[in-house]
């Protein structure tokens, strides 16, 4: 997935600031090791001077002039080295240096293909952009655990236990991040407090992040917050409010925890209908029934749900709970 132009440009202006970086190192190790060595300046004119002379013959057809560029290049290198040695410096001391040899920090390599830490780079800038790194971290597919739901008790709505539950909602959220690329999706986790459902959608963020695409994870709160602030032209908040609108996945988090008003349910429901039509996807988290959910946010946004959502629902004990007592029991 292409990154957007100012993630590109920002990458860019880092690569551009390390090579700027070594180039200002490399000229203060220049003027250091001339300061305490003379005679190295010297070599460097000798080298110049050689290499125009020599470029010389060759245009006038000397056949031999390339061989003993070649050793007299060689011979005054051994030099530098010598007195860099002498002087307690390393061998390569005046030579330029990169953080990734590689593509020599321009971020691609010579058939123009991007570099490995390119989307190194690429993945940083986007899990700092999803301000949740850590939690992405510590919350993933890996660290997805099924011991704490209940394989015995069936929960009412569903008729399915909390461990079912679990496992459908596992294998669909891994599904929906190895299927995003080709198919971006929507998804509705809900279910009581604490039963995953923010920890599944962190599951997804970090895999989706891991694979260069950008993603925005936003309480509801936050969320509304910064749709106000764009709808009143608070040009300090464009920048969130763009990335809102261009993300390739859009997480809204404890949708229902916002104060609900008109301006709340009408921009839930353009959000919605913009990012359907344009085929990015949003993750919503809810603790509240998909019957509070149409009430609170009307028919028309409901709909919309139903149409171009799949709905996960999650249930048991607050997990959080859980792991206490099991730290408290060991």
């Amino acid at each position: 997935m292409a990154l957007k132009n100012f993630q590109f440009d920002s990458i860019m202006r880092d690569y551009n600031r390390r090579q700027m970086a070594h180039k200002h190192l490399l000229d203060e190790h220049i003027q250091h090791a001339y300061q305490i060595l003379p005679q190295l300046q010297e070599l460097d004119a000798e080298e110049a001077d050689a290499s125009v002379e020599y470029a010389a013959r060759m245009i006038s057809g000397d056949t031999k002039a390339p061989k003993q560029l070649e050793q007299l290049l060689s011979s005054i290198d051994e030099q530098r080295r010598q007195l860099l040695a002498s002087a307690g410096l390393p061998s390569d001391y005046l030579t330029l240096t990169y953080d990734c040899p590689l593509c020599k920090d321009t971020g691609f390599d010579e058939q123009g293909r991007k570099c490995s830490c390119f989307f190194k780079a690429a993945a940083d800038l986007l899990y700092r952009e999803s301000n949740l790194q850590e939690q992405y971290a510590a919350e993933n597919f890996d660290t997805f655990s099924l011991d704490y739901y209940n394989k015995e008790e069936p929960e009412p709505k569903s008729g399915l236990t909390p461990y079912q539950l679990a496992q459908k909602a596992l294998l669909t959220a891994k599904e929906y991040a190895d299927e995003f690329s080709r198919s971006p999706g929507n998804l509705l986790i809900y279910g009581p407090t604490g039963v995953g459902k923010t920890f599944l959608s962190n599951c997804i963020a970090k895999e989706l992040i891991e694979s260069i695409h950008s993603v925005v994870h936003l309480s509801a709160i936050d969320f509304f917050e910064q749709l106000a602030a764009h709808q009143f032209r608070q040009e300090e908040e464009e920048l969130v409010y763009d990335s809102i609108s261009q993300c390739d996945l859009l997480i809204i988090d404890d949708l229902g925890t916002e104060i609900g008003n008109s301006f709340v349910v009408s921009s839930l429901c353009q959000v919605i209908d913009q990012r359907l039509k344009n085929k990015q996807g949003t993750i919503i988290t809810t603790n509240l029934e998909l019957s509070d959910l149409k009430d609170r946010y009307l028919d028309r946004t409901f709909s919309r749900m139903i149409s171009g959502y799949t709905f996960l629902r999650l249930a048991g004990s607050d997990i959080r709970f859980l792991k206490v007592r099991h730290s408290q029991q060991q």
